[in-house]
């Protein structure tokens, strides 16, 4: 009977041993590294969150660089114009309906980036654009309820996705897999925005939220 027990112990340490990590990094435990997740998923600055989770600025700088290159990689955040010129405007769609889109995202983008140090310019401008693009998804999702939720179904969506591609700090894998969960994700905050928001009641309101979390 001991004999047994100590099998199962084993067999149940050696398949923890084999998950892989979250982040590729051996001073971050996964624990540590979805507290700095959870303030990203937040939007919240690097200072901020290296203030409550009691890591380095250089740290969670790294750290946020980290994911948004990953996220990125993995499909997840995406650019509208697919690498064009932005002048040529929302790539392949010329209609007015995607005009709106592009010009409440861009406010949206400048908006969110006003307070934030350092963005602008350089390597990391376009993934920050296309990290602007993801959020703007889940923003009118805020507008009938509070903010935590929609954070946390972020937090979740984002912990799928690295679990499914991951981890963070190599090059991501399964990219088809990766593109799949990202339409099972959108498909869950149009069903949630269904039961949640009461702008879903009216046909003008459902069409201009659908729109922007379709896009």
């Amino acid at each position: 009977m001991r004999g047994n027990f100590d099998v199962a112990k084993t067999q149940k340490s050696q398949g923890r041993r084999k998950s892989r990590p979250l982040y590729h990094a051996a001073k971050i435990s996964d624990q540590r590294f979805k507290q700095v997740l959870w303030h990203f998923a937040k939007d919240d600055t690097a200072t901020e969150a290296a203030q409550r989770t009691g890591l380095s600025l250089n740290a969670v700088n790294t750290i946020f660089l980290k994911l948004r290159r990953f996220f990125v990689e993995a499909g997840m955040f995406t650019d509208i114009y697919q690498g064009g010129d932005p002048k040529d405007g929302y790539a392949g769609d010329p209609s007015p309906e995607a005009e709106q889109y592009e010009l409440h995202l861009i406010e949206f983008h400048f908006a969110r980036l006003k307070n934030k140090r350092g963005v602008g310019s350089g390597e990391s401008e376009g993934d920050h654009w296309c990290e602007s693009h993801w959020r703007f998804h889940y923003v009118m999702l805020m507008e009938d309820r509070g903010g935590d939720a929609v954070h946390s179904m972020m937090h979740r969506h984002m912990l799928e996705m690295i679990r499914r591609c991951g981890p963070v700090g190599k090059p991501s894998v399964n990219q088809r897999e990766g593109i799949r969960l990202c339409l099972a994700q959108m498909d869950e905050r149009i069903l949630w925005a269904h039961r949640n928001s009461p702008a879903f009641r009216s046909g003008e309101s459902r069409k201009r939220l659908k729109d922007v979390i379709d896009c």
